[in-house]
């Protein structure tokens, strides 16, 4: 996913001092980890609900995990198609959720929305809204669906797996923002790898109807965390993204590195990510949540980063860590 930006891009503290910046303290800094139960496979999205647990969820065991000061409480999920995977989660409040999904079938017009309740400690589905890709010209790709999701203020932001490029070469995901009255707003989110997918979404509300989200971009080879700012309104809007984080580095370094697939901003100023610990058709790892400090970071030098176009995100800054995280 995201190419471990840059907060954990110093995986040594030589591999930082080869390249010029600031640094931060290691105190600062240091992520840490939260072993998941061995037999939870394939988690896939991030949820922060009102009484401030997180939910993970699974993509084909029909379960959610509820985190609470690093309690975790298994939750079952019923009514999901068996055609369909679960790759993210929502929390709307007062026990109910969003479930974001996808399926294998390519060339597909929509991917599903699902809507879930709390009750009798099991997560109960129910079918919801449907994505059209026609939104943004596009169709379902195999086994790329909607893998961000998030809410704020009454308001659905969600993020597809599928990328495509605009009229001048540049690559983009597509985003798009549902209000409470069921009308869509479309966006595009230019990446900055030439290979980078969103994994998870992020969101929060900002004055004027404004929407702020952090998404992760990955790829084998490429982790990296991007921000920016839908603008309010229902026209297309072509966004202006800021690269916060990039990991590129200390992914390369790493015979498995962590494939993030969730993220939630926490309001003590904290980032966690959940670990899908399912690659190419096999358990690779622990599941895991992982937390990390997103206030004192020190902006370093700009480094540019290739596009498949030759329209290049605007400058940025990459930001050097020091990571040691705290054994789960």
């Amino acid at each position: 996913m995201l190419r471990c930006v840059g907060l954990l891009a110093c995986g040594l503290a030589a591999a930082c001092g080869a390249r010029p910046g600031l640094s931060v303290s290691e105190s600062s800094t240091r992520p840490t980890r939260l072993r998941l139960p061995a037999d939870t496979v394939g988690l896939s999205g991030l949820g922060l609900d009102g009484d401030g647990a997180l939910w993970a969820v699974a993509e084909n065991q029909r379960l959610a995990l509820r985190i609470r000061d690093r309690r975790v409480e298994r939750v079952p999920i019923t009514g999901v198609p068996p055609e369909l995977e679960v790759e993210s989660i929502a929390a709307l409040g007062r026990g109910a959720f969003a479930l974001g999904t996808e399926s294998d079938l390519s060339g597909r017009p929509s991917d599903a929305i699902l809507f879930a309740e709390l009750r009798g400690g099991t997560l109960r589905a129910r079918p919801g809204v449907t994505v059209p890709y026609d939104l943004w010209g596009l169709v379902g790709a195999h086994n790329e669906g909607i893998e961000g999701l998030c809410e704020t203020n009454g308001t659905l932001v969600l993020a597809c797996e599928v990328t495509s490029t605009t009229a001048g070469g540049q690559r983009f995901a597509p985003i798009a923002r549902r209000t409470i009255s069921g009308a869509w707003s479309t966006f595009r989110l230019p990446l900055s790898s030439q290979e980078g997918k969103v994994s998870a979404l992020s969101c929060r509300g900002r004055p004027g109807g404004r929407i702020e989200v952090h998404a992760i971009e990955r790829h084998y080879g490429t982790m990296r965390m991007l921000r920016a700012v839908l603008p309010a309104g229902e026209a297309p809007t072509d966004l202006t993204p800021e690269l916060l984080l990039d990991l590129d580095e200390w992914v390369d370094e790493r015979p498995v590195p962590p494939n993030f697939e969730g993220l939630e901003l926490l309001p003590d100023g904290r980032a966690v990510m959940v670990v899908d610990n399912f690659h190419r058709g096999r358990t690779q790892g622990p599941s895991e949540l992982w937390w990390f400090p997103m206030d004192g970071l020190l902006p370093r030098a700009p480094m540019p980063r290739a596009s498949a176009s030759p329209t290049s995100l605007p400058p940025t800054r990459t930001l050097p860590m020091s990571f040691a995280p705290t054994p789960p």
